[in-house]
């Protein structure tokens, strides 16, 4: 009854219902641009805007993993900082949050500029329609300006304040689909997109703007030098190299099947790998908003019940996300009219279960890095870094010899080896920091 009660006002506090929520807008989101590209857009441009997402998603290429890193650092100090009576430890924990600030604004301008530059050269390799280059190069200005303010959100979110940050992203993400729609339907092309990023980005800054207070009350006053290379570096730099590599998993797929096999098959694998990322997101909305739950119970060391609520959002995760393949397949072999233009989109049917099964290893590897990163432990690093490269070795060397479902079959084999390993380093990680 004690473990019923914790997990019902857990779960309906507004800082875990806020996170709840824009999990579920963005997967909600997701849907409803998919059915805009399906629906309201020639075949022929459903490669460009896969194209632009690629190019978009350059920024987990160059974050180095200083989000996952600051998040879980930040987020643990804050715990400690709310629930401790100690005036000197107050004041020691919001002064090392300020040296966080201090320290990492710097490093995301930086990464800004970096982000420019590699999106740039990405633009420039881009060999094909001139209006599409111009849309490229736009969207690398305004998605490195996006990237930097991800250094607020970091700290917006490190020091709890969930409610506001994730009420916000969540009319925001509302705001700006209802507004990729209406640009669509006025015909404004693949233009629509840049505009939808633009709005993305000013929204964003008048928000920020509107809570400048919080973010000087984290410039401003004492604040304690941390030394980066012995407090987080050796666990940063096993989530940076996972970050370089992780690009590699689907992201750079698409520009090399574009290259290889065409716009058209390009924008086929965009759309069944959106999907498949789609369906992950919602199977997992309920384990990245416990975030907070999670840190509270490390700092009390109430062990049970993290172990407990950990793997009941596992199991949830899974039967989510195996009754939304067992739905996807329904729909499929009814062949439904109005649906059938929507699978014609994708790979066949085949490929496509091979992908999302793929997808299945990830809803483990999220879960355990969401419990594991709050310890300042990762464990994923061996995997995060070998699976990509090597994805994407198996598809490079042999697009043009075998079968398509044979190349996924063999990522399938690889992930599955992996999620083998990572379940041993898990079962070792749970004895040694989740036990009395």
């Amino acid at each position: 009854m004690k473990y019923f009660k914790f997990i019902v006002s857990s779960f309906i506090s507004n800082d875990t219902s806020s996170v709840f929520l824009y999990r579920l807008g963005t997967v909600l989101s997701g849907l409803v641009i998919l059915y805009i590209v399906t629906f309201l857009m020639e075949i022929k441009y459903q490669g460009a805007y896969y194209l632009i997402l690629s190019l978009v998603g350059l920024q987990s290429f160059v974050d180095l993993g200083v989000i996952s890193v600051m998040a879980s650092v930040i987020l643990r100090d804050w715990t400690e900082f709310k629930n401790t009576t100690s005036y000197q430890t107050r004041e020691n924990k919001i002064s090392k949050i300020r040296g966080y600030a201090h320290f990492f604004l710097p490093w995301y301008l930086a990464l800004s500029l970096l982000l420019l530059s590699f999106s740039i050269i990405y633009s420039f390799n881009y060999k094909g329609d001139n209006q599409l280059f111009k849309i490229l190069i736009s969207i690398s200005f305004i998605s490195s300006l996006s990237f930097f303010l991800n250094f607020f959100w970091l700290f917006l979110e490190g020091i709890g304040d969930y409610f506001k940050l994730y009420s916000f992203r969540l009319i925001q993400l509302m705001f700006t689909t209802i507004c990729l729609y209406l640009l669509i339907i006025y015909d404004f092309g693949l233009y629509s997109f840049l505009y939808f990023y633009y709005l993305i980005f000013f929204s964003s800054l008048i928000f920020i703007v509107f809570r400048w207070q919080t973010f000087s009350f984290l410039i401003l006053g004492d604040k304690v030098k941390f030394r980066y290379f012995t407090e987080i570096f050796p666990f940063h730099f096993k989530i940076f190299i996972q970050s370089i590599f992780g690009y590699f998993t689907w992201q750079a797929m698409i520009p090399l099947f574009y290259s290889r096999l065409g716009p058209v098959f390009a924008g086929k694998l965009g759309f069944t790998v959106q999907l498949a990322t789609l369906i992950l997101s919602f199977s997992t909305f309920l384990i990245y908003s416990k975030s907070p739950v999670y840190s509270k119970l490390l700092y009390t060391k109430d062990f049970d019940t993290i172990w407990n609520l950990w793997k009941r959002d596992l199991w949830i995760s899974y039967l989510t996300f195996s009754l939304l393949i067992l739905f996807y397949l329904v729909l499929y072999f009814f062949n439904l009219t109005l649906l059938s233009s929507i699978f014609d989109r994708g790979l066949s049917v085949s490929t496509s279960l091979i992908i999302l099964l793929i997808h299945s290893f990830h809803i483990f590897n999220q879960s355990i890095a969401v419990l594991t990163r709050l310890n300042k432990n990762e464990i994923l690093s061996i995997s995060g870094v070998l699976v990509p490269i090597l994805s994407y070795a198996i598809v490079f060397f042999s697009i043009n010899f075998v079968s398509l479902d044979m190349i996924f079959c063999l990522v399938f084999f690889l992930n599955f080896l992996f999620f083998i390993y990572n379940y041993l380093r898990f079962r070792e990680f749970k004895l040694t920091y989740l036990s009395y």
